[in-house]
């Protein structure tokens, strides 16, 4: 008799659901069918690779003429983009083979120092329309790349890849302008 009461109250129970429509989005759910499925995203390919944004110091002032790029898998810097004068940049990276993306940025006002942002300082290959960066207000420098090199990747703006060269640690405020 209980086995009977528990399966009619069970029966009861989820028509009352149904009938109130909320029980049909959860069967869903609980069959993966409804909103809260755990599929996986598929995993985008390196021409789904696109960021944009804009690059501030640490007073929230734009950074005009900084490279924006990211640490290839031998160290070296790939360059991805130029900031332009209102500090936006935009790159479809089409270089990055790599799931995630350490950034780096340089400017030949920092003698060309290449230096780790303090937010994000690593992005997922993917979409990003507004990845605003941020420079730390204070930092070593402790990798350069010649500024010749870096003015002419600022001019040319075209995808490369540079080697950096290590130097003694010096103390840097990339993210002040004077």
């Amino acid at each position: 008799m209980s086995q009977e009461s528990g399966f009619r109250w069970g029966v009861e129970k989820f028509i009352a659901l149904l009938g109130a429509g909320g029980g049909l989005v959860a069967i869903l759910i609980f069959f993966g069918l409804g909103r809260g499925s755990k599929s996986e995203a598929p995993t985008p390919t390196a021409g789904d690779c696109f960021l944009a944004g804009t690059i501030f110091d640490s007073k929230n002032q734009a950074l005009a003429s900084t490279a924006v790029g990211f640490r290839a898998t031998d160290g070296s810097f790939s360059f991805l983009a130029a900031s332009l004068a209102n500090g936006h940049y935009e790159s479809t990276c089409g270089q990055v083979t790599t799931e995630k993306l350490t950034l780096q940025l340089s400017r030949v006002e920092w003698g060309g120092c290449v230096i780790t942002p303090d937010n994000p300082k690593e992005v997922p290959r993917g979409h990003f329309d507004a990845l605003n960066i941020r420079a730390p207000a204070l930092t070593q420098c402790t990798k350069v790349i010649p500024t010749a090199q870096l003015s002419q990747m600022l001019t040319a703006a075209s995808p490369v890849t540079v080697p950096v060269t290590t130097v003694p640690a010096r103390p840097l405020k990339p993210g002040v302008i004077r």
